[in-house]
C-alpha cells in the first residue's frame, strides 16, 4: 500500500498529525509505504516525520518534485497543488504498487484504509468523493451539466491509467493555455477535466469535508444547487463512521487547529486526538481571524439555517463563478490548431 503526501513546510505539522492518524489505524497493514512530495520542508519538521514513522515501525521517503509549473493566475493557491499528479515521474523506480492513495495534508484518517484501497476501479484512471457544486461552476473548468465534480482531496489513482491517458504532460499543456486564466481552484477543476467520465465514484466517508458536517441535506442542496450528491443516509453515515475526514475550509466553523472560543468543527475532537499523539502536540495555536462579515452570517445562521442559505447560496453558485475565468482547453496558434481530447462544448 503506498499513500502519497505533498507539503510544503507551513503544511508539514498538518501532514505530521494525519500521519499519526494514517499509522494508529492501519496497524495491521503489512506494507504500507507513505511517500511525501517536499516542497521546503524544514529539517526540523522532517526528523519529527521520521520520529512519527518509526514510532510504528514504518518508514517514509521524501522526493523532490523538479517540475517546471508555469505562472498561472492561481491565487492563494501555492503551485505545489499540482505535485500530487506527476507522482510517476516523481518515484520513478520507487513506486512498485500498481496505484497509489492521495491524501491531503489538512486529512485526518479515521479508519482503516483497507477496504478503500481495495476498491475496484472498474478501468477507472482515479476513484474520489463527489463534491457539491452547481453549473456555473463546473462551467468555468470545461463539465457540462451532466458530468460529476469531484474533490481531489483523496485520490486513489492507477498508475498505468495515469501513464496510458498521459497525464503529466496534459496538465503541463492545459497550464500553459491558461498562464492568464484566474481559476477558482486550479487543481481541481484541470484533474476533473482531464479524467472527466473517468473517474469513479466512493463513498463520502472517504473524504468528508467540512461542508457535508455543519449542514443538514436541505441546507447542502439549496445552498450547493448541485445536480450529484449522495443520499442523505451516505452523508448521515459518513459522519457517523467517517474513513477520512478532509478539514475543508468553511464560514460557519473554524478549522480545528485555530483556536477560538466558539464555532468549531464537529468533528474536530479527531484532529484533537491525533495531534495530542503526535510529535506536534506542544505547536502554537493561531487564532482564527473572523471579519465582520463572518460574523453576522454565523449569528443568523445559528438563528435560522434554512433561511440563509437562500441569499448565500445565491451569491455561491451564481456571482461568485463570474469571478473566474473559463478554462481554456484550446487555442490557435499562427494557424495551427490545438485541442485536447474533444472537450463538451456548453
Amino acid at each position: 500500500m503506498t499513500v502519497v503526501y505533498v507539503s510544503d513546510d507551513n503544511y508539514a505539522h498538518l501532514l505530521g498529525i494525519s500521519l499519526t492518524s494514517l499509522y494508529e489505524n492501519n496497524k495491521d497493514v503489512i506494507e504500507l509505504n507513505v511517500f511525501i512530495i517536499d516542497d521546503g520542508i524544514s529539517d526540523r519538521n522532517k526528523k519529527k516525520i521520521y520520529d512519527t514513522a518509526r514510532r510504528f515501525g514504518r518508514e517514509v521517503c521524501f522526493f523532490i518534485a523538479d517540475i517546471s509549473i508555469s505562472n498561472s493566475k492561481m491565487g492563494k493557491w501555492p503551485k505545489n497543488i499540482f505535485y500530487r499528479l506527476y507522482f510517476v515521474s516523481a518515484f520513478g523506480d520507487k513506486l512498485s504498487d500498481e496505484r497509489v492513495l492521495y491524501l491531503d495534508c489538512d486529512t485526518i484518517v479515521a479508519d482503516s484504509i483497507q477496504e478503500l484501497w481495495n476498491t475496484n476501479l472498474g478501468g477507472k484512471a482515479c476513484a474520489a468523493v463527489y463534491e457539491c457544486i452547481g453549473d456555473r461552476h463546473k462551467k468555468k473548468c470545461m463539465l457540462g451539466k451532466s458530468l460529476p465534480y469531484f474533490n481531489s482531496g483523496v485520490l486513489l489513482m492507477d498508475v498505468q491509467k495515469w501513464k496510458e491517458i498521459n497525464v503529466e504532460n496534459k496538465v503541463l499543456q492545459i497550464l500553459g493555455m491558461n498562464c492568464n486564466t484566474k481559476m477558482e481552484y486550479p487543481d481541481e477543476g484541470i484533474i476533473n477535466y482531464l479524467l472527466k467520465e473517468n473517474i469513479k465514484p466512493l463513498s463520502p466517508r472517504y473524504n468528508l469535508t467540512t461542508i457535508k458536517c455543519v449542514f443538514s441535506y436541505k441546507e447542502l442542496k439549496m445552498y450547493r444547487k448541485s445536480r450529484f450528491m449522495y443520499s442523505e443516509k451516505e452523508y448521515i453515515d459518513a459522519k457517523n463512521e467517517p474513513c477520512i475526514i478532509h478539514y475543508t475550509n468553511n464560514f460557519l466553523v473554524r478549522r480545528p487547529w485555530q483556536s477560538g472560543d466558539k464555532y468549531s468543527h464537529p468533528l474536530e475532537k479527531y484532529f484533537v486526538r491525533y495531534k495530542n499523539d503526535s510529535e506536534w502536540k506542544d505547536i502554537e495555536t493561531p487564532q482564527e481571524h473572523v471579519g465582520l462579515l463572518k460574523k453576522i452570517v454565523r449569528i443568523l445562521f445559528g438563528i435560522n439555517g434554512m433561511l440563509c442559505v437562500v441569499p448565500t447560496g445565491f451569491i455561491y453558485s451564481y456571482i461568485k463563478p463570474l469571478k473566474y475565468d473559463k478554462l481554456i482547453v484550446s487555442k490557435e496558434d499562427n494557424g495551427w490548431a490545438y485541442k485536447l481530447d474533444d472537450p463538451e462544448r456548453i
